[in-house]
């Protein structure tokens, strides 16, 4: 229970020295449905993140340097197949093939 000389002043604005404490089981303000423990990041699934990003880099390190740019440019940055042939001077239907046959190489090396 908060002091009643804290009624109504918000945390925020209180130096931390005088800041209630926090706990994991107490509902978030934004979205009282959850705790403040559901908003935690889980450590694990941050070091698998990193894991496939680092898995991705390696993949992709293997691939010709216009194929390598076609897959980045579409998965990675969002650019429209059309874009990325502008960028490479190939057609749209160039980047698709490029594109599949990267996905099936790099499927094929995280397999094997």
């Amino acid at each position: 229970p908060r002091a009643a000389y804290l009624k109504g002043v918000r945390a925020a604005d209180l130096p931390s020295w005088q800041r209630p404490p926090l706990y994991l089981d107490q509902p978030a303000d934004e979205a009282p449905e959850y705790t403040l423990g559901d908003t935690v990041p889980d450590p694990q699934a941050h070091i698998e993140q990193a894991t496939d990003r680092l898995q991705l880099e390696a993949l992709l390190s293997r691939l010709p340097a216009r194929t390598r740019f076609a897959v980045e440019a579409v998965y990675l940055h969002g650019m429209t197949m059309k874009t990325a042939g502008v960028h490479l001077g190939v057609t749209e239907a160039r980047v698709s093939q490029l594109c599949s046959a990267a996905l099936k190489q790099m499927r094929a090396a995280a397999t094997a």
